[in-house]
């Protein structure tokens, strides 16, 4: 058995495999910003193994977080998704200076735009439109906010899923011709939105509270710790603008939004920060 350890958001974790080629292949499960770790004992292990069921000349496999079996199947791309989705969930969960919101984002004149909702709202196909338009690249499915209310970027590629078993598709930033963001910044704009087909576009001003609440009902450890994740949001929202719609395609409404962007940077260019 061979492993790796790794800390994201100030969480370990440990991926070991019976063979080192699954092991390379389960290393593109590791979240964006990972660093190499020598921690024994890290906060969670991710196990994926040839299966004891054998099958012919198929091979079977078993996908366990610790000691308890999450998955199992022929497919190995499969139980890799499988064993994605699980790590990016435990390290939200669990990073300790961390709230991750379920939402896009994007870098737009040195503020974030941040898109929540949940998943099969279009996030990651409104965030593309964005990027395509000119946006910078932040995420497709968190928004990680620091204590201040600072979104950090979380720029792994964007998952498209398509077709009737609704495949993973991945693409970088730089297939749209956009780029990875590389720093910190403050929450210019929220927009409170999902794809409804043959829906119009007509944004309203939301409250802070009434955003705040939005956000809130997409956090991830909304239920573990209610306060920590009130007082970022507050911070992150404060004074933001938040805009709420449903809408139909994608590329209008990316268009619409920037423009709305831009206004508020105009708007408030010069005022005392």
């Amino acid at each position: 058995m061979t492993n790796r350890v790794f800390v994201s958001h100030g969480v370990s974790i440990g991926v070991r495999a019976d063979d080192p080629e699954l092991l390379d292949r389960a290393s593109q499960c590791f979240p964006p910003g990972w660093e190499a770790s020598a921690s024994a004992s890290p906060d969670a292990w991710y196990s994926l193994v040839r299966s004891a069921e054998a099958d012919g000349a198929r091979t079977r496999y078993a996908l366990f977080q610790n000691d308890e079996k999450l998955d199992e199947g022929y497919r190995v791309t499969r139980l890799l998704e499988s064993m994605d989705r699980a790590i990016r969930v435990q390290v939200g969960r669990r990073a300790p200076e961390r709230l991750f919101v379920h939402a896009g984002a994007v870098a737009w004149k040195n503020r974030c735009i941040v898109l929540p909702g949940r998943s099969g709202w279009g996030k990651t196909t409104l965030v593309a439109a964005l990027v395509r338009a000119g946006a910078i690249y932040c995420s497709d499915e968190y928004a990680v906010l620091d204590a201040e209310g600072l979104v950090h970027p979380y720029a792994r590629d964007l998952s498209f899923r398509q077709g009737a078993h609704r495949r993973v598709r991945r693409s970088a930033a730089d297939d749209f011709g956009g780029q990875d963001a590389t720093q910190p910044l403050p929450v210019g704009l929220v927009v409170h939105t999902r794809y409804i087909p043959g829906a119009e576009w007509a944004p309203r001003v939301v409250t802070p509270g009434e955003s705040a609440l939005a956000l809130f009902g997409n956090v991830l450890v909304a239920r573990e710790r209610p306060a920590f994740a009130f007082s970022v949001i507050s911070r992150a929202v404060s004074g933001v603008v938040s805009l709420q719609s449903d809408r139909g395609e994608a590329a209008a409404v990316a268009a619409s939004i920037l423009a709305y962007a831009d206004h508020l940077h105009a708007s408030t260019r010069g005022q005392p920060t």
